[in-house]
């Protein structure tokens, strides 16, 4: 059975407007960046766009523990603590689940056309050579990019 949406979740600059691309690229697919704004879409029908669960003590616990006070963070440690929550939160959700796949952008630049290839079979999309052609074209500069955070990084 074909599914009839996919959710992909990532911070800015995570690759997920490329991944929206590759998937793009098949004839039976119409990816959009941002689904409430469809009006057949699930997150279209929902009373507010966002979806708000509370948090709870235990969410102030156990991270404050790990990051200590949020209300003393720089914008940019707040910035990374809300990623590293969501991204943590995302993947222990979705982990063990047949039909999650996590896609880290380091990856899908240096094996694009495997993971591309995996995300297709997932989805029961067929793959062609030109998909593959076109999936190759884009990577070309991928790695480049997904690499060059580190050649900015101060030796220890």
């Amino acid at each position: 059975m074909k599914p009839d949406y996919i959710l992909i979740v990532g911070q800015g600059r995570s690759g997920t407007n490329w991944l929206l691309d590759l998937l793009d690229l098949s004839s039976e697919t119409h990816c959009r960046n941002e689904g409430d704004q469809l009006a057949t879409s699930p997150l279209a029908q929902l009373p507010s766009p966002k979806v708000r669960k509370p948090l709870g003590d235990r969410f102030g616990q156990q991270w404050g523990e790990r990051f200590g006070e949020v209300e003393a963070m720089t914008v940019d440690e707040s910035e990374l603590w809300y990623w590293c929550y969501a991204s943590e939160t995302i993947h222990s959700v979705g982990e063990g689940r047949s039909n999650y796949v996590r896609v880290i952008y380091e990856d899908l630049s240096t094996d694009s056309l495997e993971i591309t290839k995996h995300l297709y079979q997932k989805c029961h999309l067929p793959w062609t050579k030109e998909i593959e052609a076109e999936v190759a074209k884009s990577a070309s500069r991928a790695n480049k990019i997904a690499t060059a955070w580190y050649k900015k990084l101060e030796p220890e």
